[in-house]
């Protein structure tokens, strides 16, 4: 299968793929979402009946530590 993104510059296409990069690359939202977002911006990821909620407040922090921390095998360029 072969799937892609296409749009317009500046519409989050990006943004999506380093949202993503997160799933196989721990400090992925920390590097490129430092300085990006407020106390009201939130991710969620699911991933086969897992959730994890992640928080932006001075840093990003994930709600709910007594669940598994979602990651999968995978290579980050």
């Amino acid at each position: 299968a072969l799937y892609a993104l296409t749009g317009e510059n500046g519409v989050g296409k990006s943004t999506i793929f380093a949202v993503l990069a997160k799933l196989v690359y721990q400090g992925a939202l920390h590097k490129y979402f430092r300085n990006e977002g407020d106390r009201s911006t939130r991710i969620t990821f699911v991933v086969n009946g897992n959730e994890n909620t992640w928080v932006k407040s001075l840093n990003w922090r994930r709600e709910h530590y007594e669940r598994d921390d979602i990651s999968l095998n995978g290579t980050y360029e």
